[in-house]
């Protein structure tokens, strides 16, 4: 392209052509859970000089032959997204798309694959040593710790 200087200033003309943004970053988990999980990112770093329309986020079952499927949508405004119908106990990846009207980055996916479970292992209850004791109208769990036994009385305050 040529530009003529008809007024004789010094002047930089710098020309732009749009292109498809860059990746988001860091993409991570922040919560797990044993049927979703919520990715969080950072927005990218260009917007391929165009104005940003969204984030396309995807899901694959690791292992699985690197098929990813579409999970969802977000506007350009958040930046993460709870991912849901995931199985418990299976390993996925997930990635993350920014969009302008040029179209779609390169995808940006998590480091390693994630275990779809509840974040501390165990149910809660599982992990629990639970008696429940009923003498003369009294109902009484007791829970055994380590170090101390916990009781409550249910069965009066049920009854009243």
């Amino acid at each position: 392209m040529r530009v003529k200087n008809i007024y004789r200033c010094n002047a930089a003309v710098r020309c732009s052509t749009p292109a498809p943004p860059s990746p988001p970053r860091n993409v991570r988990v922040t919560e797990t859970a044993r049927d979703y999980v919520i990715l969080a990112w950072e927005a990218p770093q260009s917007d391929g000089n165009e104005k940003l329309l969204g984030y396309e986020v995807e899901k694959s079952m690791a292992g699985g032959g690197g098929s990813f499927v579409s999970a969802g949508y977000v506007d350009v405004g958040t930046l993460s997204f709870r991912v849901t119908r995931l199985h418990e106990g299976c390993d996925y990846m997930f990635r993350v798309s920014a969009e302008n009207r040029v179209g779609l980055s390169q995808p940006a996916a998590t480091e390693r694959p994630v275990t779809v479970k509840l974040p501390f292992g165990e149910s809660f209850f599982a992990a629990r040593h639970v008696d429940i004791l009923i003498l003369h109208n009294f109902l009484s769990v007791v829970e055994r710790s380590a170090n101390f036994w916990t009781t409550a009385d249910l069965l009066p305050s049920l009854l009243s």
